[in-house]
């Protein structure tokens, strides 16, 4: 067993395995919710907090959001909700969280990925990296919200099927919105 503890004192214990998401969650035992979040977190949490970045917050907020999001999770579980889909439910409430802050704050400049880029590289090649990422991002920033929040969640793994659930549209409207973002990023990358 490994035992995290959040900045606000709350320990959770999960088993040293990694639970393998791609099961169905009725697999997972929700008799103790410590132990459901606790693996979840591990696996999760950065899954989430790049998401948030992504969504402009700064990366204290975006944090901040993320560490609530799962404890917002376990009191969900503590009180009996439902235990389907519990990654698709994490980003929801992540990406509702970010909503209202952004909302309440207003939206922050996504920052450089730089630690994207191998430092250690060839001057040149970590230049001409820094510059197709500087224009991706643009180019994604170009983009409807609607598409950017999709781009976002599929490259965090989730599939159409939970994207759809954590933006509240359609499945065939992720699969559209996807389809064209990419079909948008491809002409403004030529």
């Amino acid at each position: 067993m490994r035992r995290i503890t959040a900045a606000d004192g709350l320990s959770l214990e999960a088993p040293e395995r990694v639970l393998e998401l791609d099961t169905p969650n009725e697999s997972l035992d929700t008799a103790d919710p410590k132990q459901v979040v606790a693996a979840l977190f591990e696996q999760q949490r950065r899954s989430v907090y790049r998401y948030l970045i992504r969504l402009g917050l700064r990366p204290q907020v975006a944090g901040e959001i993320a560490q609530d999001s799962f404890l917002r999770l376990f009191h969900h579980l503590r009180t009996n909700g439902r235990s389907d889909n519990l990654r698709g439910w994490v980003f929801r409430v992540a990406h509702n969280l970010a909503m209202n802050e952004m909302k309440r704050a207003g939206a922050a400049e996504m920052p450089p990925t730089d630690s994207e880029i191998d430092p250690a590289g060839n001057p040149e090649a970590v230049l001409i990296e820094k510059e197709r990422m500087r224009r991706m991002q643009a180019a994604i920033r170009r983009l409807p919200r609607r598409q950017q929040q999709c781009l976002h969640l599929r490259a965090e793994g989730l599939r159409y099927r939970e994207i759809a659930q954590v933006l509240r549209m359609g499945v065939s409207s992720v699969a559209e919105s996807i389809q064209r973002a990419l079909a948008s990023l491809a002409e403004d990358l030529k």
